[in-house]
């Protein structure tokens, strides 16, 4: 119903000002926590996310019930609506894959125990560790500077990254060719070899000579 003046001076106004404190708090448990995993991003939009976050809790809200997943949450929410806004650089949304990818792999199971057949044939698949996983971005973000008030912007170029954790739990990213990002990608989808690089080299006009083959 309708509040009323009288109400302002009832219990319901006590309950009301604890119900906006509630509020304030989860809005800004969810902020920080998107906040720290996408920091550079977050400081590049500047007060763009504060109200992009509140727009996502009003909107949709996390589904999880875990912290950790919010961001990847709310990126999904956001991704479409941060690329149609003229407000935003157009390189934000691949900023944002590339910073939530290094807590995708460091979150990532570990390998199983014993290795599998290092070696390599046509007819067979590959095994990669749990936390592999390929980045597509449209720009190179991976070189921007990591400093929170850089505001340099990075070359639009097709790039692959293949994002893994190391020996030592290091999270790391390999830039690949467009023809090796493609095979990768083929591998991880699970295609053996030989259908992984024939695919790859049909969808990039690359012919299958020897040298292309050798070289992969």
């Amino acid at each position: 119903r309708q509040l009323s003046a009288s109400d302002w001076t009832s219990p319901a106004r006590e309950w009301l000002e604890r119900l906006l404190v509630y509020r304030k708090l989860v809005r800004g448990g969810l902020r920080a926590a998107v906040r720290t995993q996408m920091p550079r991003t977050a400081a590049r939009l500047g007060p763009l996310f504060d109200a992009y976050v509140d727009d996502f809790v009003t909107e949709r809200a996390p589904r999880s019930r875990y912290l950790r997943d919010v961001p990847f949450e709310f990126l999904d929410w956001a991704a479409p609506r941060l690329a149609a806004d003229p407000r935003a650089a157009p390189y934000l949304v691949d900023l944002a894959r590339h910073e939530l990818s290094e807590y995708a792999a460091g979150s990532a199971p570990d390998a199983p125990a014993g290795r599998p057949d290092p070696e390599l044939a046509l007819d067979r698949g590959a095994v990669f560790d749990p936390s592999a996983h390929l980045l597509r971005h449209a720009y190179a973000v991976h070189e921007l500077s990591a400093d929170l008030d850089a505001r340099d912007a990075p070359p639009e170029r097709e790039t692959f990254l293949l994002a893994y954790r190391d020996a030592e739990d290091e999270v790391r990213w390999l830039a690949l060719t467009p023809l090796a990002g493609e095979v990768v990608a083929r591998l991880l989808a699970g295609d053996p070899l030989g259908a992984a690089v024939a695919g790859a080299c049909g969808a990039g006009g690359h012919p299958t000579t020897d040298g292309v083959l050798a070289s992969i």
